[in-house]
């Protein structure tokens, strides 16, 4: 999914931001997701508790990357999904 251009991107950040100034940030994180802004999720996420950050870091790796892309582990790695002793 990408993020939208159009209308519905811009109502999509302004909804982000509103949630934010409510406090809200697991739902800003959830809106920020749903329309492909990962870079916004990511950054929302990191004012939050680790696992939080894992959980997106996750969402990020396993809808942008193949299991065989080399991004895919290093991603992976900040996710907490798979251990740096697990990397040959």
């Amino acid at each position: 999914m990408k993020v939208d251009d159009g209308k519905e991107g811009q109502d999509s950040i302004v909804k982000v931001q509103d949630l934010l100034i409510r406090g809200d940030r697991e739902h800003a994180i959830e809106e920020a997701i749903s329309i492909g802004d990962f870079a916004t999720a990511l950054l929302v996420a990191s004012m939050c508790d680790p696992d939080t950050y894992k959980r997106v870091a996750r969402k990020y790796a396993e809808s942008k990357f193949r299991s065989d892309s080399p991004m895919y582990t290093p991603t992976m790695l900040f996710s907490g999904k798979i251990r740096r002793s697990q990397v040959g």
